[in-house]
């Protein structure tokens, strides 16, 4: 049987934007969810987000549930997902709920193009910056603790047609800093019971996080299992979709084969 899929959108994005991509894991065989984070939902309480919260909220909301109803769990995780997706999911593996005579379990962690956890560091400390060093392609209000994505045409939406390009334009969120600006408590990456459960999807046209980069935060997590999407920009729920999917099903099976 197949792994449900969980959707972990980055930065700026809800869930919404993975409509697509959905349709089409569901026309391969795959349940698909996914939520907003906290962190772009709500729009009340910038400074009361963290990365943890947003851990905390997909946990309780979407994990815990699917994998006590004993389906399996697979998580995609995009940019800033990747943080806190996987922050998600202490004591849920297959291998944890297997040891306690329960069904179900979290199966794989696929990254794309997305920051790779370290326990006790942020976001930001993970690409290497803080609060007073943004990339130039935001735009940070402290009196809201909202940061805007104003540069996401020319970073992230760059190689679509305008008419595509204004319909995704206009479904970014502002986003809580503090989301990003928080450690995290925990990563899978160092936790014996997902060694081996990882893989990481490498967008090659991505601006956002080019592909050193991304390469980078795989070997930081230890990660050896990947494939490359050249055409594959950050959005690639728009560029590379299909392709993308195609990926995720080889190295969840790849992973799948590897327990056998």
């Amino acid at each position: 049987m197949l792994p449900t899929i969980v959707g972990c959108p980055g930065a700026w994005h809800t869930a919404d934007f993975f409509d697509d991509l959905a349709t089409s894991f569901r026309a391969r065989g795959y349940n698909f969810v996914s939520q907003d984070a906290p962190g772009v939902l709500d729009l009340a309480n910038g400074f009361d987000a963290t990365a943890d919260k947003d851990a905390d909220s997909l946990r309780a909301n979407l994990l815990v549930p699917l994998v006590e109803s004993g389906q399996d769990v697979a998580l995609l995780m995009h940019s800033y997902g990747g943080v806190y997706g996987a922050a998600a999911v202490r004591g849920l593996s297959k291998a944890e709920r297997q040891n306690a005579g329960q069904a179900g379990g979290v199966v794989g962690l696929i990254f794309v193009s997305a920051v790779t956890p370290v326990a006790g560091k942020s976001t930001l400390d993970m690409m290497g910056t803080d609060k007073d060093h943004l990339p130039p392609w935001v735009d940070y209000n402290d009196a809201t603790g909202f940061v805007a994505f104003s540069g996401a045409r020319d970073v992230m939406y760059h190689d679509l047609a305008e008419p595509i390009a204004t319909r995704f334009l206009s479904m970014v969120k502002p986003q809580a800093l503090n989301s990003l600006n928080s450690p995290v408590s925990y990563s899978p990456l160092a936790d014996p019971f997902f060694a081996n459960k990882s893989a990481y999807v490498l967008c090659g046209a991505d601006r956002v996080i080019p592909l050193a980069g991304q390469e980078a935060y795989a070997a930081l997590g230890g990660i050896e299992r990947t494939v490359l999407v050249p055409q594959a920009s950050h959005a690639f729920f728009a560029t590379a979709q299909e392709e993308v999917v195609d990926a995720t099903a080889k190295l969840l099976e790849d992973i799948r084969a590897s327990d056998e």
